[in-house]
C-alpha cells in the first residue's frame, strides 16, 4: 500500500523443474528447466481519495516472463494494461479494461515434420467491460484483435467478440450430518 493508501502488489518469482527436458535444437537433453516472471499491479488513482478501502478508480497491471528458448516452447511473454472500476455513475463495481499481450515462441520450435515455424509470436489487444448483474451473475463482453493467432502460422488478424457469463453461488453449505448412534 502506498503512503496515500493506493493498493499495489509486486511479485518476482522463479521456478526450476529438475526433470530432464529435450533440447529444441535436437541436442542432448537438459538437466532441467527454469524461468522467472515479475508482476506488478498498482492502483494509480482513487475516486474517493479519503476512503483507503475504495476500489473505484484507475488501476494498472504488467507482467513479464522468461524461460530458456532451447528447452521451452514459450521463451518470452508479457502483458500490460489498465482498468477502471466504477467509471459509470451508479455502476460502482463495473470494470472497463484494456490490455495488450505479446507471446514469443522459441525460435527453435518445430512442427510435427521437424520444420521450423515461419513465425514465432502472437500479439493481442483487448477491451473488456465486466458488469455484475446481481450477486450471482456477471457479464463480461470482450473484444480482441489478435495478430498471428497461434503464434506459428501467419494468418489474417481476426477480431474476436465474446460475451461469457460468470455464475457464482452463495448458498450456505449443508448442515453437518447428525452423529451415528452408539
Amino acid at each position: 500500500v502506498c503512503a496515500d493508501g493506493r493498493r499495489g502488489t509486486y511479485k518476482l518469482v522463479g521456478f526450476y523443474n529438475s526433470k530432464s527436458v529435450a533440447d529444441r535444437r535436437g541436442g542432448k537433453p537438459h538437466d532441467g528447466n527454469y524461468g522467472c516472471y515479475a508482476s506488478a499491479e498498482q492502483q494509480l488513482w482513487r475516486e474517493d481519495a479519503v476512503a483507503a478501502s475504495s476500489k473505484q478508480g484507475l488501476n494498472s497491471f504488467a507482467r513479464i516472463a522468461f524461460a530458456p528458448a532451447d528447452r521451452s516452447l514459450v521463451a518470452f511473454d508479457t502483458d500490460a494494461g489498465l482498468d477502471y472500476t466504477g467509471l459509470l455513475p451508479g455502476r460502482d463495481n463495473d470494470i472497463l479494461g484494456i490490455g495488450f499481450i505479446y507471446t514469443r515462441v522459441s525460435d527453435d520450435a518445430v512442427d510435427e515434420t521437424g520444420a521450423r515455424y515461419p513465425t514465432h509470436y502472437e500479439a493481442v489487444a483487448e477491451v473488456s467491460y465486466q458488469a455484475p448483474i446481481n450477486d450471482h451473475l456477471v457479464l463480461q463482453p470482450a473484444f480482441q484483435f489478435v495478430v498471428n493467432p497461434g503464434s506459428v502460422r501467419p494468418t489474417r488478424p481476426p477480431v474476436v467478440a465474446v460475451l461469457p457469463p460468470s455464475f457464482t453461488s452463495s448458498r450456505p453449505p449443508p448442515p453437518p450430518a447428525p452423529p451415528l448412534p452408539p
